[in-house]
């Protein structure tokens, strides 16, 4: 994917929406003109980036249910803003800059997974609904076909009901041959002791499939992003993967609505550690797990979550990582990644 700017010829305004119907989300942010980013760039003191990311958290959160997600964005921005303060609002530009870009990737990758599926049950559909058309049409445009059709469907229900017939004289004759004594001994002959033995033998394998159940570890896979980040002077691309500890038979839609949060502060905190310098490794992404952790939890009255964690995608193995591509799914490992 090419993360250049987007080319526009001289004299064609630029083109908000893509052939297959997504946001051209490279255009909204990197347009030189109206884009999100040059208006970013230009912003020259604190108050007046709060005015200016105000109006972009409205363009990019501008449905109903984006209220909440709306605000934990503003929050971010704030955050940065105030922790940097005047003296180095340079400083604190940059990054809402970073957060912006982490943003529109995040939303091609989403726009490019939508059209991905999209086609895909397209497909699926016009194979089915080809399938199915050809067969009735060789059927019904076929004489041939369609009287041995109805003739086998006659017979099956000729054979059917013939069979039926037959059980039930062979039913009446034999309880009209059995002696009353040999039907009294059959209603009172006790059980056969094959089933304690049976039962004894499903309750020993029971507690065996409770405790395979019990060793799996059930989480919840979010939508992987990309983040850029400094490690000893040079840049460096990490595709994280975040990870929400879940009870087996929890439903996975509550923690689902908490994607937004968690990104934005994984983001915020990722750049944070990296700004430290070193090499980010696991240690170090475990400890900005704790933070996000604590940080979404002290701002979510509903739900809170007790494990998280925030996985290198090259540490997981390749199924994880496609159904966390799908946005939000649910996982199991046997042991921890």
């Amino acid at each position: 994917m090419n993360d250049g700017p987007t080319k526009i010829p001289s004299g064609v305004p630029p083109q908000l929406v893509n052939p297959d119907g997504t946001t051209n989300w490279k255009v909204v942010f990197e347009d030189p003109g109206q884009g999100i980013l040059a208006a970013v760039a230009s912003v020259q003191s604190s108050e007046q980036m709060r005015s200016v990311m105000t109006s972009v958290a409205l363009l990019l959160f501008k449905r109903k249910r984006d209220a909440i997600p709306r605000a934990e964005f503003m929050n971010v921005i704030n955050r940065v803003l105030d922790v940097a303060g005047d003296e180095r609002f340079e400083a604190a530009k940059t990054r809402i800059i970073g957060i912006l870009d982490a943003e529109k990737q995040l939303r091609i990758t989403k726009a490019a997974l939508h059209v991905k599926n999209k086609e895909t049950s397209q497909s699926v559909e016009r194979r089915r609904r080809s399938a199915q058309e050809g067969f009735l049409v060789r059927l019904f445009n076929n004489p041939v076909y369609l009287t041995l059709v109805i003739g086998g469907v006659f017979i099956l229900i000729l054979i059917a009901v013939l069979g039926v017939y037959q059980f039930s004289l062979q039913s009446a004759g034999d309880k009209a041959a059995q002696p009353a004594d040999e039907k009294q001994v059959a209603k009172t002959e006790p059980d056969s002791q094959d089933e304690p033995t049976k039962t004894a033998s499903e309750s020993q394998n029971k507690p065996a499939e409770t405790a395979y159940s019990n060793r799996q570890i059930h989480m919840v896979a979010l939508q992987p992003f990309q983040i850029n980040i400094g490690v000893n002077g040079s840049r460096k691309r990490m595709t994280l993967v975040p990870l929400i500890g879940i009870k087996q038979g929890d439903k996975i839609t509550p923690v689902c609505s908490l994607a937004p949060r968690l990104n934005e502060s994984i983001l915020f905190h990722m750049r944070e550690e990296a700004e430290q310098g070193g090499v980010v490794d696991r240690r170090r992404t475990n400890q900005v797990s704790a933070r996000v952790l604590a940080d979404i939890n002290a701002r979510s009255d509903a739900l809170k979550i007790n494990r998280l964690l925030i996985v290198d995608a090259r540490e997981l193995p390749s199924k994880i990582v496609l159904s966390a591509t799908k946005g939000c799914e649910r996982v199991s490992f046997e042991k921890l990644p």
